[in-house]
């Protein structure tokens, strides 16, 4: 029993360092002489250092993934398919001015306040300290079964008809809003 278990367990350390080597069969869609290596041991496919990738450069590369060593991506090496890096980099936007642009209402600037005082040292804001706090209240099951308010998260007033907030603090399927609070003087 003893030897068995310990040839098994040699040939499961071995597997890594063979499948490296070993070409993998893609169901026919693979180019003729495809081999799937780790990233690192096909230089053809590997990005020069310190070079970034173009979006269409790692989406060509993504089709040529066809596994993983550990924690490295394997691809289809070899093949004759164009390497991805070979494609003309893409061109850079074009500086679009705003002439032209729809008017908007939004404020040209944010968060100006009306004090001096900062919160520091757990010491209380002073009422309309900072303007552009919103505290989020929800309805929450309390004592009795009754439904309480309870104010759960903040966010920020970005114009006079738009509060930005944490994903976490709105549930689309539970939109049990109760009360916007925004205080000013």
């Amino acid at each position: 029993m003893l030897p068995g278990l310990l040839f098994l367990g040699l040939a499961c350390l071995g597997l890594p360092a063979c499948e490296a080597q070993r070409p993998v069969v893609f169901g026919g869609t693979a180019p003729p002489g495809c081999r799937c290596v780790p990233l690192t041991d096909c230089p053809e496919l590997r990005p020069p250092a310190g070079q970034r990738l173009s979006y269409d450069q790692a989406a060509a590369l993504q089709r040529l993934k066809c596994g993983f060593l550990n924690r490295t991506i394997k691809v289809c090496c070899g093949g004759g398919q164009p390497s991805p890096l070979e494609d003309d980099p893409t061109p850079p936007p074009e500086n679009v001015g705003t002439e032209g642009a729809p008017p908007t209402d939004l404020p040209l600037t944010c968060g100006d306040t009306n004090s001096i005082d900062r919160i520091f040292g757990g010491r209380n804001a002073p009422l309309g300290g900072n303007p552009w706090m919103v505290a989020l209240g929800y309805s929450v099951p309390g004592q009795g079964g009754q439904l309480e308010l309870s104010y759960e998260c903040g966010a920020t007033l970005v114009t006079r008809q738009h509060v930005v907030t944490a994903a976490h603090c709105v549930r689309p399927d539970d939109l049990g809003f109760r009360s916007l609070s925004v205080f000013h003087s």
